[in-house]
């Protein structure tokens, strides 16, 4: 564990490091005044995260059983601090995930349904990313547009499927099951033993929803909705800077940079990754290098404008539930000895 968060961290850095490169080879002035063309017009872009994360939300309460799904508002914010999660913390694009399922839990969600929406809706996401990238090729062609580029993103979206495959035939096979029980045989720990009990309620909860077909044919199709809003961000920030482009270049910018940044998901947010991305998917169809890192850059003003407010939220609800408890605790034991002596 120890060593997942050092690697984490590392990827951090480097991918700041990148980051920073980028912008100083272009020069820090220059790109922060092309941001300043867009001045406070720019927390616009900020607006088209609302549709996605319900867009994603609504997908998200397809994979619970019928009449289980939580609320639409306590999934649309568990939605929102998980997606600003995996975008700001050093938690591999995974920790989000996580937290999604303990927010719907505290809202009464079981954990076997709460733990089987969060490995579809990871499942899905990564089926939607291979999706997006095929819709970013086919856009290139469409463009006219080749390079070395156009062959790294089949050859990323090729991995992708080939991992979300191996992935969800691990999950028809009880891979949480097989694994606690695994622990348990090792260990033979009573703590273990339990939990292969809840990894196999998770697996059959996992398989039941893999039967329900037409959810999850649905789910993806909301998701794909969710990720084409987001052409519009990259277009309309093209317009407040002083550079528009077309709806085609965007989309292509869009779906291949998500593709390359999803594909190095152990670069948190993927800093410098993203913007290596935009830089070279830019220059296949005439967007200028300086140009591309701002609209890369532009993407980011959510995570800061709605992300870091979301996660402080979040914190402050976590540090009130933790305080509540030895609360809890110290009024039962006063109640079961009688009160205060």
């Amino acid at each position: 564990m120890t060593s997942l968060k050092t690697l984490a961290w590392v990827s951090l850095l480097a991918g700041l490091a990148i980051l920073t490169g980028l912008v100083a080879w272009r020069g820090f002035g220059e790109v922060a005044g092309i941001i300043a063309r867009g001045g406070w017009a720019m927390l616009l872009l900020t607006l088209f995260f609302l549709p996605q994360c319900a867009a994603f939300t609504l997908a998200w309460r397809l994979l619970f059983p019928p009449g289980r799904a939580p609320g639409f508002a306590r999934a649309f914010s568990a939605m929102a601090v998980g997606m600003h999660a995996n975008a700001l913390l050093p938690v591999a694009d995974v920790g989000g995930e996580i937290i999604k399922a303990r927010i719907v839990m505290k809202g009464g969600a079981s954990g076997a349904d709460a733990g089987a929406s969060v490995v579809l809706d990871k499942t899905i996401q990564t089926i939607t990313i291979v999706i997006w990238a095929i819709v970013g090729i086919v856009t290139l062609l469409a463009l006219r547009a080749a390079g070395p580029t156009i062959y790294a993103g089949i050859a990323v979206a090729s991995a992708l499927a080939l991992g979300v495959a191996g992935f969800i035939a691990a999950q028809h096979k009880g891979m949480f099951g097989g694994m606690a029980g695994l622990g348990a045989r090792l260990t033979g720990s009573e703590t273990w033993v339990r939990l292969a009990g809840s990894a196999r309620a998770l697996d059959a909860a996992i398989k039941a929803l893999y039967r329900r077909r037409g959810r999850l044919v649905g789910a993806c199709l909301l998701r794909l909705l969710g990720r084409l809003v987001m052409v519009g961000e990259i277009w309309l920030a093209a317009q407040l800077i002083g550079h528009p482009i077309g709806v085609l270049e965007a989309l292509a910018l869009r779906s291949l940079a998500l593709t390359i940044r999803s594909a190095a998901f152990l670069v948190p947010g993927g800093y410098g990754v993203q913007e290596g991305g935009y830089v070279a998917i830019g220059a296949l169809i005439g967007i200028p290098v300086e140009i591309a890192l701002v609209l890369s850059l532009a993407t980011r003003i959510r995570d800061v404008a709605i992300g870091v407010p979301a996660l402080a939220v979040w914190q402050l609800t976590e540090g009130r539930g933790l305080r509540a408890r030895p609360e809890k605790l110290t009024s039962g034991t006063s109640r079961a000895t009688g009160g205060d002596s």
